[in-house]
C-alpha cells in the first residue's frame, strides 16, 4: 500500500519548485493533496493529477500574509477534506532582499517575516482543528541558515530561526 493512501495533505507554496515536488511526491504515494499558493496553481494540480491517478488533487489560491484569506482557505480545506488534514507542509516562503541591515527598509524586513513566519503561523492556526481531527502532523520548512546565519540576509535568517522556534 502507498504510504499516504487516503491521507489528506496540504502543501503551501506548491505551484512550483520544492512545494510542487513535495505535493507530487505525496500524490504519488496515494494522498489527497491540496496545493495552496499565492498564484493560481491549476496547471500544477492538473500535472500532478495526470501523473498520480490516485487520490484527489485540489488547488486553492491564498495569500498567506492576509489573515482573512487564510481563514477562508482553512474553511475551504475543511470542506474539501471532510474536516480532516493528516499532513500540513508549510513550504511557502520568501528569500527576502539581499542587503545589509544598515540599508534595510522596514517594509522589506516586515514582508519577509510576514510571509515566512506569520504566514506559517496563520496557516497552522487555521488548520489545527482539521489536524487534530485526523491526529495529523505539521512539517514547517526552514533553512540551514536558520542555524548558522548568512551575510546580507538578516531578514531571511531571522525568519527561518523563528520558524524553527515556532516548530519546537
Amino acid at each position: 500500500a502507498a504510504r499516504f493512501e487516503r491521507q489528506n495533505c496540504v502543501v503551501t507554496g506548491s505551484r512550483m519548485g520544492l512545494g510542487f515536488t513535495i505535493a507530487r511526491s505525496l500524490a504519488a504515494e496515494g494522498a489527497n493533496v491540496c496545493l495552496v499558493d499565492l498564484k493560481n496553481a491549476s496547471e500544477a494540480a492538473a500535472a500532478i493529477e495526470q501523473e498520480s491517478g490516485a487520490g484527489s488533487i485540489h488547488h486553492l489560491q491564498c495569500d498567506i500574509t492576509d489573515e482573512a484569506a487564510v481563514v477562508a482557505m482553512g474553511a475551504r480545506v475543511g470542506e474539501l477534506f471532510g474536516g480532516q488534514v493528516h499532513v500540513l507542509v508549510n513550504n511557502a516562503g520568501y528569500n527576502g532582499k539581499c542587503q545589509l541591515v544598515r540599508d534595510m527598509d522596514l517594509a522589506d524586513w516586515e514582508l519577509t517575516l510576514r510571509i515566512n513566519l506569520t504566514g506559517t503561523m496563520l496557516v497552522t492556526r487555521e488548520l489545527i482543528p482539521h489536524l487534530e481531527a485526523a491526529r495529523g502532523n505539521v512539517c514547517n520548512l526552514a533553512s540551514n541558515v536558520g542555524r548558522r546565519g548568512l551575510p546580507y540576509r538578516g531578514d531571511y535568517v531571522c525568519s527561518k530561526w523563528a520558524v524553527i522556534g515556532l516548530t519546537q
